[in-house]
């Protein structure tokens, strides 16, 4: 197979399976939280968005500029950014290719064998969810940054043994962590890869020199470690929380002491080793919304772990093996992240986006030591049959996440105890205007474990009925949220919810008297929402209310308020101050 072909048939096998993506429209789940939360062209500050210092939870300026990118060049189109998803995977395929044709150069077939690699990276059923969620660019746009790093890791290891691309690597590596930290992990794997093949620091360990041993050991080790700990200085403080939140125990039956709970935070990490390495090897079912995973797996997690001990002692010059444990390496980020909970399911598809590169170079690799078992025509054969399975099953995928309603009418199947599902379906169902269904899967999401203290489900029915003008309905659904009895125990989500149900009362009420008597309760719930979210807009709506109902002395004081606390780019700010003026009460003649 000629380079050329082999470039040409990946780039139409990834566009074919991939494209009904294309034609995806924005997520519910996350999506629209993000676009709306990007920055306008008004306040962008590309310095600022790059300020490790202004970040307290996740810092992926890339991921972020790339989509401050899309929102000015192409307007929010959901189709152009589906396809920037897919055209971004597709160029991951590329690299991997060519990170293949070096890794297996004295192969006789490394063409194939590099092609091999790069389709079942880029068919490989766990990665549907990063290409065809808008929100999932995060783990594709690392992974082309790491895979810029292992391209650089293989020439160092195969053809050039220059240290400058060691550091060429992990450079790559941190700027594929300003797309998402998994590629941070990528650091310990490439040098684990490093050491596995380095000649020179076999030949100094296996002759016993010290210190050549250990001054090559540095000189490798040097380029990850310094990348590494730079970026912990960086991040040095949301670090810090992020470690003890992860080892902390995960459940209230294990004690305070510390070997029980190195215990169970060890058969948790085995555990998740075991749900991982079966979804490489068996990805079905496939689910968007994964919340937890038989303890069962940690029996795997072990067997995984003392066969990769056996593989890296035996027979650690294979590439199926260092493939393999690099795939183990980088997937403790998965770990990492379903211990902090700083993403809305523990457990995802996509978090297996980079591990999924080295596990499809472990298996053309395994394949091949195998195939002179067979005759080239039945390896081929098989070799043909299994990439079809696979590109069958993620077309079918890609098909699925096409629609929100078909997605989430998946998930729910697989995940019914999940009670955002149920709030997600519901949004999609209203959408589709089958509103008995969305109800159904509302009061089914009430029944769940925690659906009972999930606002939203609370705020989409009683949208419902405001929609139908059913308004004394759907405040009885929105009271029902809360169980202290009192306004103030409601979530923000609630109290805005009450807000923008009232205004639309007032709008299309006949009954002027019901209107006026609203309006006290709308002035008390704006100061409400103004306490939890500092948002003195709503301080403005509460003034403009009181003066309408004729209290100028609070609606004086309100618009003092609004005047002093706006922030300057407000436009109710120097408003504020106007009607403050107006509304001064006059001092009493004596």
């Amino acid at each position: 197979m000629k380079k050329t072909t082999a470039l040409l048939a990946l780039i139409i096998f990834v566009l074919g399976i991939y494209y009904p993506v294309v034609f995806s429209g924005i997520n519910s789940v996350d999506d629209l939280r993000m676009l709306d939360d990007l920055p306008s062209v008004a306040t962008f500050n590309i310095v600022s968005l790059f300020n490790p210092l202004r970040s307290v939870s996740y810092f992926r300026p890339l991921t972020i500029l790339s989509y401050y990118i899309d929102s000015s060049v192409l307007g929010f189109s959901p189709q152009a950014m589906h396809l920037e998803n897919l055209l971004i995977h597709l160029v991951n395929s590329l690299l991997l290719f060519c990170s293949g044709l070096v890794l297996f150069r004295q192969h006789e077939k490394k063409v194939e064998l590099a092609f091999v690699s790069a389709c079942i990276f880029a068919f490989h059923p766990l990665n549907v969810e990063s290409v065809a969620w808008i929100s999932g660019r995060t783990d594709p746009l690392a992974a082309m940054f790491a895979l810029m790093g292992l391209y650089c890791t293989c020439l160092f290891l195969k053809k050039d043994h220059s240290l400058l691309l060691l550091w060429i690597a992990s450079l790559c590596c941190l700027v594929g962590g300003l797309a998402k930290e998994t590629a941070l992990f990528c650091l310990p794997a490439f040098f684990l890869l490093v050491c596995m093949n380095d000649l020179q620091l076999r030949t100094c360990f296996n002759t016993s020199g010290r210190q050549l041993c250990a001054k090559r050991f540095f000189l490798l080790v040097a380029p990850f470690l310094t990348v590494g700990l730079f970026y912990v200085l960086l991040r040095i403080k949301t670090l810090a929380i992020m470690a003890k939140v992860v080892t902390k125990p995960a459940t209230h039956t294990v004690s305070g002491h510390t070997p029980e709970i190195a215990i169970s935070i060890a058969y948790n990490m085995l555990t998740l080793i075991g749900f991982y390495v079966k979804k490489l090897f068996m990805p079905l079912p496939l689910n968007f919304a994964i919340t937890e995973i038989s303890s069962i797996y940690g029996v795997l997690g072990i067997a995984v772990i003392i066969t990769s001990c056996y593989l890296m002692i035996k027979w650690h010059k294979l590439i199926a093996v260092q493939m393999f444990l690099a795939s183990l390496v980088v997937m403790l980020s998965a770990f990492v992240i379903s211990r902090a909970q700083i993403a809305w399911t523990p457990f995802a598809e996509r978090y297996m986006y980079i591990p999924s590169l080295f596990f499809a170079c472990a298996v053309v690799d395994t394949f091949s030591s195998l195939s002179r078992f067979f005759s080239v025509r039945n390896a081929t054969l098989i070799l043909f049959i299994f990439l079809v399975c696979i590109a069958g099953i993620t077309a079918h995928r890609a098909e699925i996440w096409q629609d929100n309603l078909t997605l989430y009418q998946d998930t729910q199947k697989k995940s019914p105890n999940f009670a955002s599902i149920n709030n997600e379906l519901a949004i999609a169902l209203i959408e589709n205007s089958k509103f008995t269904e969305a109800a159904e899967q509302i009061e089914r999401g009430k029944k769940t474990t925690n659906g009972g203290n999930m606002p939203l489900l609370f705020v989409n029915q009683a949208l419902m009925y405001g929609n139908k003008k059913m308004y004394a309905e759907a405040y009885r659904v929105l009271d029902s949220s809360y169980k202290q009895g009192t306004i103030e125990a409601a979530d923000i989500e609630i109290i805005k919810t009450y807000i923008n149900l009232m205004e639309l009362e007032k709008i299309y009420s006949k009954d002027r008297r019901r209107a006026l008597r609203i309006n006290p309760k709308l002035v008390v719930l704006h100061e409400l929402y103004y306490k939890r979210s500092g948002d003195s807009d709503h301080l403005y709506r509460a003034a403009q209310l009181e003066l309408a109902g004729n209290n100028k002395k609070h609606a004086h004081e309100l618009f003092e308020k609004v005047a002093e606390v706006a922030p300057k780019e407000s436009m109710y700010k120097n408003f504020a101050r106007k009607m403050a003026l107006k509304t001064e009460p006059v001092p009493k003649s004596n």
